[in-house]
């Protein structure tokens, strides 16, 4: 969890408060780490694996319907400058 709050730039109680709500909601599972018993593993559920592939594709949808006024060639050229952002913003 604590990779979770250095991801999301958090405070690790903003994202107990958040996976308390998940859990509740039957999307993820705390359960051991396998060889550090001071960590939690947060596992997708199956409720929670289709949520995700749900709002994956209204965000691909939307996706869509807004990049409908780029050409081809613009599509092409945002998606590889976008690649590059989020290449340079990922942990080394």
């Amino acid at each position: 969890m604590s990779q979770v709050a250095a991801r999301l730039q958090v405070s690790p109680r903003t994202v107990t408060d958040l996976v308390d709500g998940l859990e509740a909601d039957g999307f993820v599972v705390r359960g051991p780490h396998p060889t550090d018993r001071r960590k939690t593993v947060l596992t997708l559920t199956e409720g929670g694996l289709g949520a995700l592939a749900t709002a994956r594709r209204v965000r691909i949808a939307n996706a869509a319907e807004f990049l409908t006024v780029l050409d081809p060639a613009e599509r092409s050229t945002l998606a590889a400058l976008l690649d590059k952002v989020i290449a340079a913003a990922r942990p080394q």
